[in-house]
């Protein structure tokens, strides 16, 4: 698993390791409902710190909840889409978090924990590519500057 285990710098990477802890306990111990707990644990904190990731890299402020819609609740209309599904399983992916950490007797269903693999994939995914596409723009944009300098001679 420590193959798999990227750098902690920003809020995405924690997300990528998150998602892959939950994918590793989930192979071993795929009927063991404490184990499946803290996978659904990890897929909730993929998900939101992807979010967070989001907002940084976008000068977005946010307030310090785990609360999935409140987070949604703050996302720009030109990027909504990319996060709908997320915001229309919001309150399921938010006792993903609350639900797992507190109660003693709650199991999380399959059906949700599969959810929450597709979700928390799909978003990183999404986060990832928008992150190398905002890169390249930038290193254009900057390459143009450059480029385009006056000559001191």
């Amino acid at each position: 698993m420590s193959d798999n285990i990227i750098s902690n710098d920003t809020l995405l990477g924690m997300a990528k390791n998150n998602l892959t802890v939950a994918r590793e306990m989930y192979k071993l111990y795929p009927n063991d409902n404490g184990i499946v707990n803290l996978v659904a644990y990890h897929l909730q904190q993929a998900i939101e710190l992807t979010i967070k990731h989001f907002f940084e890299t976008h000068g977005i402020k946010y307030d310090r909840t785990h609360d999935i819609s409140d987070l949604c609740s703050k996302l720009p209309d030109e990027y909504y889409e990319i996060f709908r599904s997320i915001d229309l399983y919001a309150s399921k992916l938010t006792q993903m978090e609350s639900k797992t950490r507190y109660l003693k007797s709650y199991s999380v269903a399959a059906r949700e924990v599969k959810l929450g693999f597709e979700l928390a994939t799909d978003i990183v995914q999404k986060i990832t590519e928008l992150d190398s596409i905002d890169e390249s723009k930038n290193n254009l944009e900057h390459n143009n500057t450059s480029n385009s300098a006056p000559n001191s001679d």
